[in-house]
C-alpha cells in the first residue's frame, strides 16, 4: 500500500520546528499548543541563562528589568523537554508509517479502491488491497489517509471476513455511505459506491479497467457480520 508523501513533508517539519508538522497536517490546536510551549519555554530558559537580572534597554532613559528566578528556570526546562519528548514520539509514528513494509510484489491482491474527490477534481489514487484490515481517515494513524476536513481522523475500517470484505463505520462526524444509504457495517459488493465526506471510491476486482457507471439510489445489499 503506498501512503500519501505529504507524511514525509510532516515529518521533516516535526524534526525541525516542532508544532509545524501537526500544523501542516490540519491538526490546528495541537500544533499551536506545541509551538506555544516551546518558544514560550525557549525563551524563558533564554533569559533566565542570560542572567537572574537580566535587563532591556527600550530606549536610552528607559530600562525594563526581567527576572527569571532558578525555579522557574527549572520549571521552564522540563517544560521543554516535555515538548521535545512528545514531539520525538509523533516523528517515531510518522516514521514508522513511511518505512511500514510494503507487500511483496509477487503477493496477489484481489480487490482494490478507486478514490476521487468532488472537493478536488484533481485527486484520484488506486489502492491495492493487500492486508486483511485498513483503516480509512485524514489523520496520521490512517492506514488510507483522507485529507479532508469533511472526513474523520479514522473514518471506517475496510476489513477481510472469511473470503469476503466488510466496510465498518468507526462513529464519524459525517457518517459513511453505500450506494447513496447511510450504513454501519456493509457486506462489499463489486462496483459498490462508498462515500467518506467529500471523497467518492468505487470497490473493485483489481486491474478492473471498466469505465465507472453511476451507483443506483438504491442498491444497497443489507446485512451486517458478527466478528
Amino acid at each position: 500500500m503506498r501512503h500519501d508523501p505529504s507524511l514525509l513533508t510532516a515529518l521533516l517539519l516535526t524534526l525541525f520546528l516542532p508544532g509545524a508538522g501537526h500544523l501542516y497536517l490540519r491538526q490546528i490546536a495541537k500544533g499551536v499548543a506545541i509551538m506555544i510551549l516551546f518558544w514560550t519555554g525557549f525563551a524563558m530558559v533564554f533569559i533566565g541563562w542570560l542572567g537572574a537580572d537580566y535587563q532591556f534597554h527600550i530606549t536610552k532613559d528607559t530600562i525594563v528589568g526581567f527576572r527569571v528566578s532558578p525555579l522557574l528556570f527549572k520549571i521552564y526546562l522540563i517544560e521543554i523537554a516535555v515538548v521535545l519528548l512528545y514531539n520525538f514520539v509523533d516523528c517515531i509514528r510518522l516514521v514508522s508509517k513511511i518505512t511500514e513494509i510494503e507487500p511483496d510484489e509477487t503477493e496477489k491482491s484481489l480487490y482494490s479502491l478507486i478514490i476521487t474527490s468532488t472537493a478536488d477534481p484533481a485527486f484520484h489514487q488506486n489502492i491495492s488491497i493487500f492486508r486483511p484490515e485498513i483503516i480509512l481517515g485524514r489523520g496520521i494513524k490512517a492506514d488510507v489517509r483522507l485529507p479532508d476536513p469533511t472526513v474523520s481522523r479514522q473514518h471506517a475500517r475496510i476489513y477481510q471476513h472469511n473470503r469476503a470484505f466488510v466496510i465498518q463505520d468507526l462513529n464519524s462526524k459525517n457518517g459513511t455511505r453505500i450506494n447513496h444509504q447511510p450504513i454501519q457495517e456493509h457486506h462489499l459488493s463489486v462496483n459498490d459506491h462508498i462515500e467518506l465526506g467529500s471523497f467518492q471510491i468505487r470497490f473493485r476486482p483489481e486491474g478492473n479497467q471498466l469505465v465507472d457507471r453511476p451507483a443506483p439510489p438504491q442498491a444497497q445489499i443489507p446485512g451486517s457480520v458478527d466478528i
